[in-house]
């Protein structure tokens, strides 16, 4: 089966109508494409929250119906943004694209015991170098796990040893297929990046072949 990963939109049509233009292209397979949260873009910073007076969805978030109608067929995953989202807006004064929005996020995608797919949020971070953070895992943590959040693009391999966890950052190449390596003692984490500003990522994993390719496009 082949997967497409996005993740981190935040509202930014334009860029999702180029990448889904770009994977559809790249293409001639049947593909699922899901997308890894914070579609929307919430103008309500997370400190205002308990203070924060709804009174008209204008003030919480712009129009993202043109962004639901793209993302159709996709399978969506729930970010912190989409939370944050339908904590300060009352239920009934949904827009009915929120309100279908809302009863297709997903807090995680699992296929069987081969890969996770999650926003990332729910995690606790930690900083590799000066350009790239990984989310802490657990021992049983899927094989393979797809993230967003932090908008990098990252390969990383956990180590497993019997006490600890130790994470190795795998430099990558854009367009350029990475085997992952079967191996109990070894998880991989993927970084999908955004789509949020002047470029646009994405990622492609071909499940039967457990390859993995980054993309990465300049808008």
């Amino acid at each position: 089966m082949i997967y497409f990963f996005i993740s981190d939109i935040h509202n930014n049509y334009k860029n999702l109508v180029k990448v889904i233009t770009e994977i559809k292209a790249s293409t001639t397979e049947s593909f699922k494409l899901i997308c890894l949260g914070d579609i929307f873009e919430v103008k309500v910073s997370k400190k205002k929250i308990d203070s924060f007076f709804f009174d008209t969805i204008d003030e919480v978030i712009n129009d993202g119906s043109q962004l639901v109608k793209k993302l159709k067929a996709t399978d969506l995953i729930r970010g912190n943004q989409e939370e944050r989202l339908y904590t300060l807006v009352p239920p009934n004064k949904l827009p009915s694209y929120l309100k279908k929005v809302y009863s297709q996020l997903k807090e995680q995608i699992q296929m069987d015991d081969k890969f996770k797919a999650i926003h990332g949020h729910q995690y606790t971070w930690s900083r590799y170098d000066d350009f790239s953070h990984h989310p802490l895992i657990e021992f049983d943590e899927h094989p393979i796990l797809f993230y967003g959040h932090s908008h990098e693009n990252n390969l990383f391999r956990a180590i497993l040893s019997k006490e600890n966890i130790s994470y190795h950052k795998n430099d990558i190449e854009f367009d350029k297929p990475y085997r992952l390596v079967q191996n109990l003692n070894v998880k991989y984490l993927i970084n999908v990046g955004s789509l949020k500003d002047s470029e646009i990522n994405w990622v492609k994993y071909d499940s039967e072949n457990r390859l993995v390719t980054f993309y990465n496009k300049k808008v």
